[in-house]
């Protein structure tokens, strides 16, 4: 959703909204959908631009949206800042549970302001809410170890075994994945700009670096002066380039 059309801004309010929702029978539930909201005036996203609403009386019928009532979640969506990687948001659907809804994401621009808001993975399921806190493990004063993320041992390249948590390590090369098979380059000059090798030349994880930033600043084949920098991002653990790795980076920093 966005109101940015060929370089120009434009005033536009949009809602999209899921089928109707069954949790009759349910006693608490969990909305989890990802979300890429970029170009936003700030982070947190004002409700006025980007927000996430529930009804219990809205019939389904286009014509008659305006006159359900609409409760909005909180907190407020995530901004992202960086590029176009995707972030977990969560919202605590209890207070809904024994009642039919639906779900609405209302997107707002004007002719000064026009973001862009991206969704997917939309589920509403009984799970509780994850909330990851900064000294739990992932959490930005503990965050896992590229020996931590080997030994998680992803196995699913579509599907984050941790999502939204902090990794460090130390920057030791890049993967080409131009040759077939792909190799690790673990000295200059390197052949790519798209991720980086955090650990060991015999132990390592791959890092995707999203377009714009971090990859900007941390690839080496444009800035080859980071190898052996310590390298901390907040992204997904997943199967990245078929061996352990880091992608849909929100968050870095690089000492």
């Amino acid at each position: 959703m966005t109101g940015y059309v060929s370089g120009t801004r434009n005033a536009n309010e949009t809602w999209l909204v899921s089928p109707k929702l069954d949790l009759t029978t349910q006693t608490k539930a969990r909305l989890y959908f990802r979300s890429c909201a970029a170009y936003m005036s700030a982070d947190p996203v004002p409700e006025t631009e980007a927000a996430v609403f529930v009804s219990t009386d809205y019939d389904g019928k286009e014509a008659n949206l305006k006159t359900g009532t609409w409760t909005r979640l909180e907190p407020n969506l995530t901004a992202n800042k960086l590029n176009w990687a995707f972030i977990t948001q969560q919202y605590d659907l209890t207070a809904f549970a024994g009642k039919s809804i639906y779900v609405a994401f209302k997107y707002v621009s004007t002719t000064e302001k026009a973001g862009t808001w991206e969704v997917k993975n939309f589920k509403v399921d009984t799970q509780a809410i994850e909330v990851i806190g900064d000294n739990d493990k992932g959490g930005i004063n503990n965050p896992y170890t590229v020996e931590e993320v080997i030994a998680l041992a992803p196995t699913d390249k579509n599907n984050a075994l941790k999502e939204g948590v902090y990794v460090t390590g130390t920057i030791v090369g890049a993967w080409n994945t131009t040759p077939d098979p792909s190799v690790p380059e673990f000295t200059a000059p390197f052949s790519t700009d798209l991720n980086c090798l955090l650990g060991t030349q015999s132990a390592y994880i791959c890092v995707q670096l999203s377009k714009n930033q971090p990859r900007a600043a941390v690839n080496l084949k444009d800035n080859p002066g980071n190898l052996g920098k310590t390298l901390t991002v907040r992204g997904d653990i997943i199967l990245y380039n078929n061996m352990p790795g880091v992608k849909e980076i929100s968050k870095y920093d690089m000492q």
